[in-house]
């Protein structure tokens, strides 16, 4: 397999276990308190924990099979090899040139995101965090009043555009912790899930618009 797949392969491991986590740790705990403990968020709870330790026992497996120490001697080769007949370049090139690509894809993602599917807004967040790790790293080529304020902003955006993800993430989620054929509890938690996503979801669509269109107007700090 190729290092995209085997990096595809890892991630998607993790990304059910971050789901999880998740789930137990932020979403569900808030509901079971002001939900005064419902019985059929109690018993998602308990199918959500005995998931995640198979999650997690999944993820040590992975982290310590020869796939994975095959994967990182591969990236580590890839990282120290140096293509052949490349120019020599100064940082300041490959930061502009780094930095302008990742904003032009999250400005593309970012033009409808009002109307966008959750898989849409999934790409524009995706896109987000890979232009603010880039501009994090590089920020100290540039003045810190100028990169900040885009660096502040750009975070906003990741994090709604982040909470509508996990929402969305919750959705399926919490349809495969009943199964198919749910008791009455958890199809009442089901239907109560349903709502409380369906507000959570309405309030950050607002927000986003406000934060994406502030985001929006920042001056690129690399010019």
């Amino acid at each position: 397999a190729g290092v995209i797949e085997e990096l595809r392969w890892i991630t998607g491991m993790m990304g059910v276990t971050r789901d999880l986590d998740v789930f137990l740790g932020e979403t569900l705990p808030v509901m079971i308190t002001q939900l005064d403990s419902h019985p059929g968020l109690l018993a998602l709870r308990d199918k959500a924990v005995a998931e995640q330790e198979e999650a997690c026992a999944k993820a040590r497996a992975a982290i310590q099979s020869q796939r994975y120490q095959r994967l990182l001697l591969t990236l580590g080769v890839l990282l120290e090899s140096e293509p052949a007949g490349a120019a020599p370049c100064s940082v300041v090139e490959i930061a502009e040139t780094m930095l302008r690509k990742r904003n032009k894809q999250l400005r593309r993602h970012g033009r409808l995101l009002q109307e966008a599917s959750a898989e849409e807004r999934h790409l524009a967040r995706i896109a987000s965090k890979k232009l603010r790790y880039a501009a994090e790293f590089f920020a100290c080529l540039y003045p810190h009043d100028k990169s900040q304020p885009f660096l502040q902003h750009l975070e906003n955006l990741q994090n709604v555009l982040g909470t509508l993800n996990d929402i969305a993430s919750t959705r399926s989620l919490i349809l495969r912790l009943a199964g198919s054929q749910p008791t009455k509890a958890l199809d009442e938690a089901l239907h109560i899930f349903s709502g409380w996503n369906g507000c959570h979801a309405m309030h950050n669509l607002t927000h986003m618009d406000n934060v994406w269109r502030t985001f929006a107007s920042q001056k690129e700090f690399w010019h």
